[in-house]
């Protein structure tokens, strides 16, 4: 299962498995995440699903749709998650 993201700031410096994954905390209005990949592998950081207090479907990411991934490339600048309205997360 994905690691959960459980501070404003987080870095993997492991992540040695291209299946390796977190999931971010339920999307509410106000909150920012940074993830910073420093592994080997580029990794996958899924929105919370609704069993995991996500909005109802699941929480969305960008217009990747609810519950699906966004790419956090390895070695590179970090994603930097904002949320403006409850169970919708956006990156910069």
């Amino acid at each position: 299962g994905a690691t959960p993201i459980l501070a404003s700031q987080v870095g993997f410096a492991t992540v040695a498995n291209a299946g390796d994954a977190a999931v971010l905390p339920p999307a509410k209005a106000g909150m920012q995440v940074d993830v910073i990949n420093h592994g080997v592998q580029n990794m996958a950081v899924y929105p919370a699903a609704q069993a995991q207090g996500g909005a109802v479907g699941g929480d969305q990411i960008n217009t990747l749709g609810q519950n699906n991934p966004l790419t956090a490339v390895s070695n590179t600048t970090p994603a930097i998650f904002y949320c403006l309205t409850d169970g919708q997360w956006w990156t910069k």
